[in-house]
């Protein structure tokens, strides 16, 4: 995917952004749910059951976490707003007073945007409580 939108580009800006905006963040969701998944459950401790809760009660909390850190641009996806897409999915706008991505990491500045991995994050969120 990452070689045909570098070789072949976008027409348009606005399908630039509906691209990092909706396609992307559907296919690259499951490849962080999945990830986290198997972190999460590969260092789940063997112990009792109360040490288990409090080892998913901690992953719970960083959720939360991040969703309270992302709370404005969670309402923002979630709403269907556009009014700040040309700064969060086309390429090449990051604004440092955004939030950073959790995943920064995977970040390829020709095949990422500013909020395409915050969006990402949502999801994965959506497939965990599904």
């Amino acid at each position: 995917m990452r070689s045909l939108v570098l070789e072949k580009n976008f027409k348009t800006k606005e399908v630039e952004i509906h691209f990092f905006k909706n396609s992307k963040p559907q296919i690259y969701s499951k490849l962080i749910y999945y990830v986290k998944l198997f972190n999460i459950e590969s260092k789940r401790p063997r112990g009792s059951k109360k040490s288990q809760a409090k080892y998913l009660n901690n992953h719970i909390d960083r959720l939360q976490t991040f969703f309270n850190d992302n709370l404005e641009f969670y309402h923002y996806f979630r709403r269907g707003a556009t009014t700040f897409d040309k700064q969060y999915f086309l390429r090449g706008q990051a604004d440092i007073r955004l939030h950073s991505d959790a995943f920064h990491f995977f970040t390829d500045e020709q095949f990422s945007t500013s909020h395409d991995s915050t969006v990402v994050c949502v999801l994965k969120c959506v497939f965990e409580n599904s």
